[in-house]
């Protein structure tokens, strides 16, 4: 016997099921699509100190600091640093350098705190020091600053 109380007759009881699950198949389907378009994000850092005091200033043939402070959305491949020679500067000779760290392979988030001697082949000038971060996710974020190479006989008038 039907009753008409709300005036309404269930004809089925499994009706009140299908927008349920059409509900859940629709939520996965949109869910997971979205994150298959979301591109991960590269690598970020803060606190940058380029030389001691965050001076800028490279001294040939002297101890050089660097302190960073690494975010990565993905793990660490590798941090690094390239200086190099600017093209539209005269310089007195031809000079490059790069060094890259691996230590930091597998982590997340880290202090990059490195101290490295500048070469006495070093040539004096204004440089392009670029920071670059590669992850594990084939990311690389690089960001690049101006610095001063001098002698160490000719320090900054800083």
């Amino acid at each position: 016997m039907y009753r008409m109380k709300n005036r309404f007759v269930p004809l089925n009881k499994n009706v009140y099921w299908l927008p349920l699950f059409i509900g859940i198949g629709l939520g996965a389907v949109f869910s997971c699509s979205q994150e298959e378009d979301m591109e991960p994000r590269p690598a970020s850092f803060s606190e940058l100190e380029i030389g001691s005091g965050d001076n800028r200033t490279l001294t040939i043939g002297q101890d050089f600091h660097l302190n960073v402070q690494v975010l990565a959305e993905n793990l660490i491949e590798s941090v690094g640093v390239r200086i190099e020679q600017q093209a539209d500067k005269l310089y007195d000779a031809p000079w490059n350098f790069e060094i890259q760290w691996e230590e930091f392979e597998g982590l997340k988030n880290t202090t990059v705190h490195k101290h490295f001697m500048i070469p006495a082949a070093a040539v004096e000038g204004e440089y392009l020091f670029t920071l670059y971060i590669k992850d594990q996710n084939g990311s690389l974020m690089e960001e690049s600053y101006l610095v001063q190479v001098r002698a160490a006989e000719n320090p900054s008038s800083d």
